[in-house]
């Protein structure tokens, strides 16, 4: 596999009695975070055609945002869904230790926001992070 060095994160729970702030009561589960925001990014039903910005795959991940974790060529998110999901998720952890660098508490909504919307926007609240964070309490 052609993913650039990365390592695991340990991802520290925050007691927070608003779901609708998606706070774990445990470490957050990275899949179920991963699938919670394909689940809103394309409904889980991607078709391979590249989202408005050029996003591929079902995270809708970006050129640049691949380029970040990964050295094999951008085109192939849109056809190894494996690869795909492993840059999903080296971003998640990335992006897991931003927030943590910035002192926040790390939560569903807060990396779905940074997800979608850039780290810039990490600490504030979106309909579309908290979406994300519903989905990922709600997911079986």
């Amino acid at each position: 596999m052609a993913l650039a060095g990365g390592r695991g994160f340990a991802v520290a729970a925050s007691c927070d009695a608003d779901r609708s702030l998606g706070a774990p009561a445990a470490p957050l589960d990275i899949a179920r975070l991963l699938a919670a925001v394909a689940a809103k990014e394309t409904g889980l039903r991607w078709d391979g055609r590249p989202g408005p910005g050029g996003e591929l795959s079902a995270w809708q991940i970006t050129e640049t945002v691949w380029r970040q974790h990964c050295k094999a060529p951008f085109a192939q998110a849109a056809t190894d869904h494996q690869l795909a999901r492993e840059v999903a998720e080296r971003h998640i952890h990335w992006l897991i230790a931003q927030i943590e660098r910035r002192g926040l508490p790390v939560t569903p909504q807060r990396v779905a926001t940074a997800w979608h919307f850039g780290l810039s926007h990490v600490a504030r609240r979106t309909p579309w992070g908290r979406e994300v964070a519903n989905l990922y309490h709600d997911l079986p």
